[in-house]
């Protein structure tokens, strides 16, 4: 077994949940910490899960060397409640988490965008994808990995009656989606999980975006390779 030790953030999503599976069964990391407002719903010798507020790091982590960042976090302009609140958990908290990492002495830093992301975007969704990823993208990591998935399909705890009735519609056309439109397929959380694990094993210095079909192609792979 290998001596890494992986920091999750984003553990109780949909991606997280999927990431947290993988990570545990994967042999390159010795311990897997989650960091979030709640305790991931399962026990494992390698699992320490961290509770609480996001400027509660530094002290929490205080001593304990940490290899690769994995940030799963993100909301809804729905479940958040104001643009502010979005605001606050996917710019905010993720800017943060990636500034504590470099304090961390974290080598890599792996983060779940958005398809379309762009800081000058009308969309305040996608222009706030694009402006976190413009704050993070240059900070002190060896490796700077941003993956902008389009829509994300799997067993979700909360219903998202829209998000559904998008999903089947997408799913619909999807086989029609071909070339440029290629990328704005929905994609699985599972496959998401993978490419982000596979990635992070190439330990590449740089920075790098992966589109969602090539996010797709890593994460197929990864499972190939390991079923």
């Amino acid at each position: 077994m290998g001596d890494r030790t992986a920091l999750l953030a984003g553990a109780t999503g949909l991606t997280g949940k999927n990431l947290l599976d993988i990570l545990l069964a994967n042999d390159s990391y010795s311990r897997v910490i989650t960091a979030g407002r709640r305790k991931p719903d399962r026990e494992h010798p390698k699992l320490s899960a961290l509770e609480g507020q996001f400027n509660s790091l530094p002290d929490l982590l205080k001593g304990i060397q940490i290899d690769d960042i994995y940030c799963c976090l993100g909301t809804t302009l729905k479940k958040a409640g104001s643009r502010p609140a979005f605001y606050k958990v996917d710019f905010e908290y993720v800017l943060n988490l990636a500034e504590y990492g470099v304090d961390f002495g974290a080598s890599q830093f792996l983060l779940i965008s958005s398809a379309g992301a762009n800081a000058q975007s009308s969309s305040f969704y996608i222009r706030v994808k694009g402006q976190v990823e413009n704050a993070v993208k240059n900070l002190n990591y060896r490796g700077m990995h941003i993956l902008r998935p389009s829509l994300l399909v799997g067993q979700r705890d909360e219903i998202r009656t829209g998000e559904r009735v998008f999903e089947r519609l997408l799913n619909l056309v999807s086989p029609l989606m071909i070339g440029p439109l290629e990328k704005y397929r929905p994609i699985e959380a599972r496959i998401v999980a993978a490419a982000m694990v596979y990635i992070a094993a190439g330990d590449i210095p740089g920075v790098y975006f992966y589109e969602s079909d090539e996010i797709n192609a890593i994460g197929r792979n990864y499972q190939d390779r390991t079923s």
